[in-house]
């Protein structure tokens, strides 16, 4: 088995979808908790600073924020990548948020 971080990168959601976004996405955690797959996760707050070697801090846009991440423990990259495929924030409905997914090494 191996962690993987997956990041959820824009897709902001419409106001009147936002209630029923956030039910699909506690239940997609709680799915792949009963399964085992997953570690850790949270949607992250909107706002934000972007750090950028020098220049000046600046806000972060919709368009490029993370605004939640998921640690799983799967088989394989393209099990990651399956898994990442099925969040409700990936999905159109929901503003269409990339997924980035990145291996975690391990240090011990």
């Amino acid at each position: 088995m191996a962690k993987f971080l997956i990041l959820f990168i824009g897709g902001s959601v419409s106001e009147d979808k936002k209630q029923q976004s956030i039910i699909d996405r506690l239940a997609w955690m709680n799915s792949l908790g009963a399964e085992g797959t997953f570690i850790d996760g949270s949607p992250l707050k909107p706002e934000g600073i972007m750090i950028h070697t020098n220049t000046e801090a600046r806000y972060a846009h919709d368009d490029e924020s993370v605004n939640g991440y998921a640690i799983i423990d799967v088989d394989d990259i393209d099990t990651a990548i399956d898994v990442a495929q099925s969040a409700p924030q990936v999905k159109s409905e929901y503003g269409s948020a990339t997924a980035e997914i990145r291996p975690l090494l391990s240090l011990i």
